[in-house]
């Protein structure tokens, strides 16, 4: 099990790894989160209850908020966001394994017909339509003197 100063010493390595795997793709927001041992967690809870610190900062959250602040000075232009992100990070925290989701982008609007073509007709479909053709000249009208 790995142990708080491990997890403080790996900022520097997630950080490294996160933005060599985004660095090819475009995007504006991103969701960062952790998935911390259980065995952790359980032994974060009874050192808090224990020294009565119960409303002091949950070790994931802030363990989440080190990465992002040190993102922030490698992906400036990246907002960091709760809901409906362009890439989605999860960090495993026992292998240090990165996944990346990148998230569909959905277009919404009303479909406009640009330019009007008709297909193209070399002739008639069948050799009968040609003969049933009224090709009778066209009469002119009387002229009254």
């Amino acid at each position: 099990m790995p142990t708080l100063r491990e997890f403080v010493d790996d900022v520097g390595n997630i950080v490294s790894r996160v933005t060599e795997s985004v660095a090819g793709v475009q995007h504006s927001t991103m969701q960062f989160g952790i998935h911390l041992p259980k065995d952790l967690i359980q032994e974060e809870d009874r050192i808090r209850s224990r020294h009565g610190a119960p409303g002091s900062r949950p070790l994931k959250a802030a363990f989440v908020d080190a990465i992002q602040a040190d993102l922030s000075n490698y992906l400036s232009d990246v907002r960091f966001v709760k809901e409906i992100p362009d890439l989605m990070i999860r960090v495993d925290g026992l292998t240090l394994r990165v996944d990346i989701d990148i998230r569909p982008v959905f277009l919404y609007g009303r479909y406009r017909k640009l330019a009007a073509i008709s297909p193209r007709q070399d002739g008639p479909a069948e050799p009968a339509e040609a003969e049933t053709r009224d090709v009778s000249p066209v009469r002119e009208p009387a002229c009254i003197p």
